[in-house]
């Protein structure tokens, strides 16, 4: 094993630590003593694999097709007890067991802190994709990054062993459910406008030291950004559409939230867009949505999970379709 990662590896109701020279074990009733950034590897001894071609759809669409085909084929299975991952040309459905429920439930902290949270299978998978793996006791034949028939002997059959043994670190992260992410500026409120200042020093700090040119473009970017907003809500053109804006809403005493927009466009604006275009904006009712086009589908998933890491909330892909200029998505996100 190299990596530099702290993983912790959860098996048989035991969380020890893999990338340490030191006998860390502990019970899962014990008191764990973790640290502020770490990555979790579940054992598959918790989970049950199945799979499905991929298709075009996303967000809430999808999810509710991975639940109709699993009900197709497991009838009676608790759908709200699955999540799935797209690899390749798949999509890799994972079926948690009551006992690993209970286990989520009982240590959510453990699971929300996480930075990864993912299992040998998964990571194999995404690596490879031809092989046999054996979790102890189910065995699955993977062809294509696809489970097909399970095979008859263990002799041939990777395992979670051997992928620890040359694990180079984690890639990949799977959103169990019930697991939901939590800022940490939470629990401690008075970061907050600690953080507020420090970025407003950040910003006069910066615009000492940059060009005329980029200021030019930030202000370009922003103009562009709150025109959106003004022709989205019909006070375009008007002589003081922030005015009529705040007439239309009708906030008397819970005026429109400059400051936090100003906010959420300075996130948006920080995201990596390799092979993103973003070509307008919305903000209604706490509701932020995004739209623009993307290379393809892989990169519009990267692209979701770089936002909720910058927004810290959950984004949602409402819409998407395929285009001669690539996918044409809709992102949305409550702050």
């Amino acid at each position: 094993m190299n990596t530099s990662e702290k993983i912790y590896y959860l098996k048989d109701n035991k969380l020890k630590l893999l990338n340490s020279t030191l006998a860390s074990e502990f019970e899962l009733e014990a008191e764990i003593p973790l640290p502020q950034k770490y990555s979790l590897l579940i054992d598959d001894e918790y989970l049950f694999y199945m799979s499905m071609p991929k298709i075009n759809a996303t967000g809430k669409k999808l999810t509710a097709i991975v639940k109709n085909f699993v009900s197709t084929k497991l009838p009676g299975e608790d759908t709200t007890l699955l999540s799935f991952q797209v690899l390749n040309n798949s999509i890799i459905i994972v079926i948690i067991s009551e006992r690993f429920k209970e286990i989520i439930t009982s240590h959510m902290p453990m699971f929300s802190n996480a930075i990864k949270v993912t299992t040998p299978f998964i990571e194999l998978i995404s690596r490879y994709s031809d092989f046999i793996y054996s979790d102890g006791n189910k065995i699955y034949e993977i062809k294509d990054n696809s489970i097909g028939n399970k095979a008859t002997s263990e002799d041939v059959a990777l395992n979670s062993e051997q992928f620890i043994e040359d694990m180079d670190g984690l890639s990949n992260n799977i959103r169990f459910p019930f697991v939901r992410k939590k800022s940490r500026l939470y629990n401690f409120p008075m970061l907050i406008p600690a953080v507020s200042l420090l970025a407003l020093y950040l910003i006069f700090v910066i615009g000492n030291i940059v060009s005329i040119s980029k200021y030019k473009k930030i202000e370009a970017d922003y103009s562009a950004m709150l025109n959106t907003i003004y022709t989205e809500t019909g006070v375009a053109g008007t002589a003081d559409p922030y005015g009529i804006l705040l007439s239309k809403a009708g906030r008397k005493n819970n005026k429109f939230d400059g400051d936090r927009l100003i906010k959420i466009l300075d996130e948006i604006s920080t995201v990596p867009k390799d092979d993103i275009t973003l070509e307008s904006f919305s903000y209604r009712d706490k509701a932020f949505r995004v739209n623009g086009v993307a290379k393809d589908f892989t990169v519009l998933e990267k692209f979701e999970k770089e936002m909720e890491t910058k927004t810290k909330e959950e984004v949602t892909i409402t819409d998407s379709k395929t285009s001669q200029d690539g996918v044409v998505f809709s992102l949305r996100y409550e702050k």
